[in-house]
């Protein structure tokens, strides 16, 4: 038995070799872990509005719950290559991540838009509350299309980056109306790279264990044998 087929394991001072897992059992797991990640990764971009980056917690917390899911799913896998583990767990890190960051960006423009019509107390003349909010969000996803590459995840991202302020101006307003991300730029970044490594810590912290073999007994007359 070769190398990557198996792997040494020491029970009660007794080596036998132990068939290596992974494969089609663990892509599975990873696939079912990518299914959970989905509904959570959407709740989770909610957390960038709370205050005082209470979103982190969460991000944290769920991370452990899609890991916990992952690893019930690979336990009979056990054990699992560490390159598999890690190549799967970046893959679930990913879509849950990106997802929750493409639905952040996605309903910025919705958010400033209910943000302007709760601020103008005056409309501008022939303008309804529906057409001012509809006039922001294509204000914003123009702005962001053409100074910052696109009006989606990346351009918003690029944006957020750069400056994370567009001003919006309003014929009844001396001045414009700020527009701004639930935090400025520094916290912005801040909160982005901590959810991220909260986020991988959490389901990490899960998978990482599967590549631990079972605790299964050494093979029956193992021990006469030594």
């Amino acid at each position: 038995m070769t190398s990557t087929e198996s792997q040494t394991v020491a029970r009660q001072g007794v080596a036998y070799d132990a068939p290596a897992g992974g494969g089609g059992r663990w892509w599975l797991a990873v696939g079912i872990g990518v299914a959970v990640s989905l509904p959570l990764g959407w709740l989770l971009s909610y957390g960038a509005s709370l205050p005082f980056m209470l979103g982190l917690f969460f991000f944290a917390l769920f991370g452990l719950v899609i890991g916990a899911v992952v690893y019930r799913a690979g336990l009979a896998a056990r054990p699992i290559p560490s390159m598999q583990i890690k190549l799967g767990t970046a893959v679930v890190i990913t879509v849950c991540f990106g997802l929750s960051l493409a639905k952040e960006a996605r309903d910025y423009p919705i958010d400033m838009a209910d943000h302007v019509s709760r601020t103008v107390q005056l409309l501008p003349d022939n303008m309804t509350s529906d057409e001012l909010s509809a006039d922001v969000v294509t204000f914003i996803q123009t702005t962001l299309r053409e100074r910052y590459g696109g009006n989606g995840t990346i351009g918003y991202v690029r944006w957020a980056l750069a400056s994370g302020r567009l001003e919006y101006p309003v014929a009844t307003m001396s001045d414009p109306i700020l527009l701004t991300p639930a935090q400025n730029r520094f916290w912005w970044v801040f909160r982005v790279l901590a959810s991220a490594v909260l986020l991988t810590f959490g389901i990490y912290s899960q998978t990482s264990l599967l590549g631990s073999p079972p605790d299964t007994q050494a093979p029956a007359g193992a021990a006469e044998s030594q």
